[in-house]
């Protein structure tokens, strides 16, 4: 299971005031200076406290961000909550959805199931939750009641009252972001908060769960970016094994870095997401720079030359070409089209700007070119991926019936590697995705295989059939399907 982190919430003040134990106060008691209301609900100061209500009938959900962003830090507050499901955000990101946001929250309900506990809003949803012994312990139902969290790096400790919620390690969530108050949509609300401090914390005491050794044995020359369709993770290692980014992701089966240390990576439908699929780029520093959504699954992506982006519909048995504000500016259906999710799993562009579908359950591997006219077929058999190389040949992976293999134009058969070429604890029952490396070998994935904590997740191999080297990260991965180098 993942672990994740935790929520802080938190609201800048135009002049804040030292408060006790070097905390500072984000609320001066009168105003909602260096806050900002996004659309949906009311918010208003009423005797000292901040007070948020809304109407049943709003579909939007009213959120009170902070004027800024914060990274590691302790926070106090005391809340009532009256009517409704409410939260306190923090370090998330302001997108174009009626949520508003992306990101955690510590859970707040009048009723007092799940106080306490932390929801990725637009992500993972429940990420931990408080036992209901736990939340009878420390809830006061329609009193004040004072929370705190503590966020350092992606360790996230919460208490209520004064009584430990819950605590996570080694979140793989974004570092930083807005903090915020929640009013939910759909729901008759009322809620109230006072008494909100911050205590910044300082980056050297930052934990990042990115300095977490995994497992590589043999030798490479590049960090490596992977895709967790189970866990819902995208994650960069170092050559030496070293987890130093990561980011969550609906099932997301595939990934690629890009510029300047951005990622391009798709997510699955999921209620966070209004049961809609996509890609988004991330960057850097976790931060949403691009989002594309559509109806039903998405299992492939692909960064373009001329800076579109390729997303592969399964769902709608479709391939979109999208351009950076999210414009369709190609469409084209492909033959499986109807089979929903049996349809496709890995499109790519080729360099000759012909498509190669892994139109799975019809056990083809089919190329379309430019305008989308069907103009060459493979079988292939449970097809997972397919790439073009050098030479205009063509490899393949599969995950039932599981092979790698490449053929050349006239589709022989010239390189073929199976689970039994390989040791007893690289034979996979399914293969992700095969990714042809610059220097000729290949890199593939074992979406499934032995289980065990010296599983191997991504491996190298030469032409020869020679092991370079293996990723096993069995602590952290559970079905990685796509990986790719980081080259510079």
């Amino acid at each position: 299971m993942l672990k994740h982190l935790l929520l802080m919430f938190v609201i800048t003040s135009t002049a804040p005031l030292l408060a006790d134990d070097d905390f500072v106060s984000l609320f001066d008691g009168k105003t909602l200076d260096g806050w900002t209301a996004l659309p949906g609900g009311k918010w208003k100061v009423v005797d000292g406290a901040i007070v948020g209500t809304q109407e049943k009938n709003e579909k939007r959900h009213g959120q009170l961000l902070s004027n800024r962003q914060y990274t590691n830090f302790i926070v106090r507050l005391r809340f009532k909550a009256m009517e409704g499901n409410s939260g306190f955000y923090f370090r998330v990101q302001k997108v174009k959805h009626v949520v508003a946001v992306r990101g955690f929250q510590a859970e707040i309900n009048p009723e007092g199931s799940d106080v306490g506990g932390l929801y990725e809003t637009l992500g993972r949803a429940w990420v931990i939750r408080p036992t209901k012994e736990q939340t009878k312990s420390y809830f006061k139902p329609k009193d004040w009641n004072q929370m705190s969290v503590e966020a350092v790096g992606g360790n996230i400790r919460v208490t209520v009252n004064g009584k430990p919620s819950v605590e996570l390690k080694d979140d793989p969530g974004a570092s930083s972001g807005y903090l915020g108050l929640q009013l939910h949509g759909n729901q008759k609300m009322h809620v109230q908060f006072k008494d909100i401090e911050i205590r910044e914390l300082p980056a050297a005491r930052q934990q990042e769960s990115a300095t977490q050794p995994g497992k590589v044995e043999g030798k490479t020359t590049h960090p490596i970016l992977v895709a967790d369709a189970r866990k819902g993770l995208v994650v960069k290692y170092t050559p030496e094994g070293k987890r130093v980014w990561s980011y969550p992701s609906h099932r997301c089966l595939d990934a690629w870095p890009m510029e300047d240390g951005q990622v391009l990576m798709t997510f699955n439908p999921s209620k966070k997401t209004e049961d809609k699929g996509g890609v988004r780029i991330v960057d850097a520093d976790k931060k949403l720079v691009f989002e594309y959504l559509t109806k039903g699954e998405v299992m492939s992506c692909q960064p373009l030359p001329d800076g579109n982006i390729l997303v592969s519909k399964n769902s709608q048995g479709e391939v979109d070409i999208v351009d950076r504000k999210g414009k369709v500016v190609r469409n084209f259906p492909l033959k499986a089209k109807g089979m929903g999710h049996r349809t496709v799993r890995f499109t790519r562009r080729t360099n000759e700007g012909t498509f190669l579908a892994a139109e799975t359950y019809t056990n083809e591997m089919r190329e379309y070119n430019a305008a989308g006219k069907l103009i060459n077929t493979i079988a292939a058999p449970g097809i997972f991926s397919a790439q073009r190389v050098g030479k205009g040949h063509t490899l393949i992976s599969t995950f039932y019936k599981p092979r790698v293999f490449e053929v050349d134009k006239a589709g022989k058969l010239v390189w073929e590697l199976k689970p039994e070429d390989l040791p007893e604890d690289f034979r996979a029952r399914h293969f992700g995705e095969a990714h042809r490396l610059p220097n000729g070998n290949s890199m593939i994935c074992i979406y499934s295989g032995p289980t065990g904590p010296r599983r191997v997740q991504v491996f190298e191999i030469t032409p020869k059939k020679k092991i370079v080297w293996a990723l096993r990260d069995s602590e952290h991965l559970g079905a990685v399907t796509a990986a790719k180098p980081i080259l510079p």
